[in-house]
Formats: C-alpha cells, structure tokens, sequence
C-alpha cells in the first residue's frame, strides 16, 4: 500500500500502476488501519485523466462495494468518499439506511471544567448540549452527490426529511448550521413537486430585518473614542448589545452566542484588551493584525486575482473565502493555477465601522464588550 501511495504522488503517469498494485489486494483481508491506508491511497490513485481503467476498477470496486457498511465511522467516512464517485449499484439505500439507523457518537465532556470559566464555559457548553455530527454530515453530503439518474422519489424524500431533522438541532449562527443549511436548500431544490407536497412546506428561520445605528454618527478618532469613554457607568445593556449587531459587528465576530465565525472569536475579549487597545483594534484594525485572519492575494497564472481568507490548503490546492459576509462561499484554487501568492498589510475588518454612532451608542458598545455581554456587571444600570 505504501509503495502505491509513493507511486501515486510521485507523477499522474505513475498512477495507474498504482492503482494495478491496489487492485492485487484483497480488501477484505485487511486489518481497519490498512483499509484506511488502501482508500486514502485509493483516493489518489483514481485520479486518472480522462478516467481510471475500468478494467481495475471492476475489481476494486466489489470488494468495497461489499466491505460498505463497515463497523467504524473512519471506515464509512473513506468508503462513502470512495463508492460516491465509483457508485456501485445501491450505494444511496446502504447510505441512507446507515445514516437514519447509526448511533451518533459524540465526546465526553466534562462539565465541571466547562463551570470553571463561565466566560469560555459557556459557550462551549451550548455546543456540548447540541453536539455536531460530522459522519452524519459526510454521509448526507456524498449521497446528495450520486448522479441524480440513481436517484428515486422516495430516496429524496429521506434525505431531505433527515436534513430537516438535523437543521433543527444545529446551533444557529455556528458554520455547522450554515453548511447543513445550504445542503438542504440544495436536496429541496432538486425534489419532485410530487415529494415537496409529502414533505410539506419546510419550516425555516424568520429573517430580521437589519438593525441599524441610531445615529447621528462621527468621525470618531482613537483620541475621540477614548475621551468619549473615560468613564461607563450606569450604561444601557440592551442598547449596547443592540450596537453591536448595528455596527456590523456580528457579520463576522461570535460574542455572547451571538455573530458569525468569519473574524476572531471575541468571548472573553476583557480578558485579553483594555478599553485603549480594543478601541485601537476597532478603529485601526491593520495595526496588529492576526497571521490567521490576514487577507491572502492571489493571482492565477490566467492572470485572475482572488483576495480574501485561505480557509484550508492541501497540496493540490486550496480553499478561498472572498466575502467576509457569507463566509460560507468558498473558491478552491488548484496549486498548479497559482502563480504568485502573498499576504496584504491591510485587514479585511472596516475602518470606519463606529462612524455611524452616535456617543451613547458608542458607550453602551464599548461596555458590552468589556463586559463580556453580561447584564449583572456594574457598567450598567439596574432599570434597562
């Protein structure tokens, strides 16, 4: 399995003698380790251009075929990757029944750790209770890519009703939520008019309007911030939690449960800022800026630019987020596209984003942060 592994990342013309050595093997036979070693060499191997020959394949993919369910979650990982692309013969109905009949397997945690620190705790604590599950997800996601011709009505139907399931226990504002969301709009748009009426019409989350800045605003200067700030007491929780969704804030930062992913987490934010190097970080967010969260350009050897946020990279490529606000819309980029990569001195987070406040607003605000976004600490006034 090793010497195809070398053969198959070593050069293209190499795989299908890789992929000839796999094919010697007797899947079966294998130890739970070296089947995964053969279906991630697999993998590799197949990706042969126009296509990997059928003649191998026919041997190959029986064995997989029959080795699907397995009895562990990495098994049925790797092989529903694997039979999604070869699509033998029942794999949707082996899918589908693995995952409305498996037993979700999910972490111990230790709460009385998670109590310790009320500030971190919690949050991870809303996770613990409505825990994702990845297989689960994996398996929805390589079904819903089988060719659409081996697909019946009735096969539709139960991807959709467990997609409608699971959306309910996924976290709102978590990526996790996002990712099943637009799989399920995918599943749905493709349904029968037929299924959609057994369905019945999909209960969805009510969008809010926008919350916006009451204003009037300022140009608002580190200088100007920090005097406006000087003293926070007997502020107006509600209406500082109000700004910071109005601000933007939310669009790209989790904070009391509430935000999207795309920027740094800011629970525990007094921990790590003073008011002076928060309202620095606001105002001249280029300033100090995280390796993690800087913006990479890139132009391809086509002569296209893409700027935005590398979310992975293997080494064939990698994945772009170019909108900070749907940080759910990825472009994957092949290495041998790229030509030149680099990192811009400029955040991707506004400058301007407190101009549209007025001073109370900026107030409220900055005590919320500081705050942590709890309601009992003694920046605020007991009657709001």
């Amino acid at each position: 399995i090793l010497a195809s592994l070398a053969l198959a990342r070593k050069a293209p013309v190499h795989r299908r003698a890789a992929l000839a050595k796999l094919s010697n093997l007797n899947f079966g036979s294998l130890n739970e380790e070296n089947q995964l070693d053969y279906l991630r060499t697999l993998a590799i191997a197949s990706k042969i251009k126009p296509a990997p020959p059928p003649e191998l394949l026919a041997i190959i993919t029986p064995q997989l075929d029959a080795a699907y369910p397995a009895a562990s979650d990495a098994l049925n990982m790797e092989l529903s990757r694997i039979l999604s692309r070869l699509e033998p013969k029942g794999f949707i109905n082996k899918t589908l029944n693995l995952l409305q009949t498996r037993r979700s397997s999910h972490a111990d945690i230790d709460f009385a750790i998670l109590n310790q620190n009320p500030t971190y705790g919690d949050r991870f604590r809303r996770f613990a209770e409505s825990p994702a599950d990845p297989l689960g997800l994996h398996l929805a996601f390589m079904a819903s890519h089988a060719d659409a011709g081996n697909w019946r009505p009735a096969q539709m139907q139960r991807l959709a009703s467990w997609l409608r399931e699971s959306l309910k226990h996924a976290p709102a504002g978590t990526n996790y939520h996002n990712v099943i969301n637009r799989l399920s709009d995918n599943v749905e748009n493709a349904l029968t008019p037929d299924v959609r009426a057994k369905l019945g019409a999909r209960v969805t989350s009510p969008s809010s309007p926008r919350i916006l800045p009451q204003g009037p605003g300022r140009n608002w200067t580190l200088t100007a911030a920090l005097k406006a700030t000087e003293t926070l007491s007997s502020r107006n929780f509600a209406n500082g939690r109000r700004t910071y969704e109005a601000a933007s804030c939310a669009d790209c930062h989790i904070f009391a449960g509430k935000g999207k992913a795309f920027g740094p987490v800011l629970d525990g934010l007094s921990q790590r800022y003073s008011r002076g190097t928060m309202l620095e970080a606001i105002i001249h967010p280029s300033r100090a800026l995280p390796e993690t969260y800087a913006t990479s350009i890139i132009t391809t050897k086509s002569g296209n630019v893409f700027s935005g946020r590398i979310v992975s990279r293997d080494k064939e490529g990698l994945f772009i987020a170019e909108n900070p606000f749907a940080p759910n819309d990825i472009a994957r980029l092949e290495q041998s596209v790229i030509k030149q990569e680099e990192t811009s001195p400029v955040s991707p987070m506004p400058t301007a984003l407190l101009n549209s406040l007025n001073p109370d607003e900026l107030k409220d605000l900055t005590a919320y942060l500081l705050a942590d976004g709890k309601a009992a600490d003694s920046r605020f006034s007991r009657s709001n």
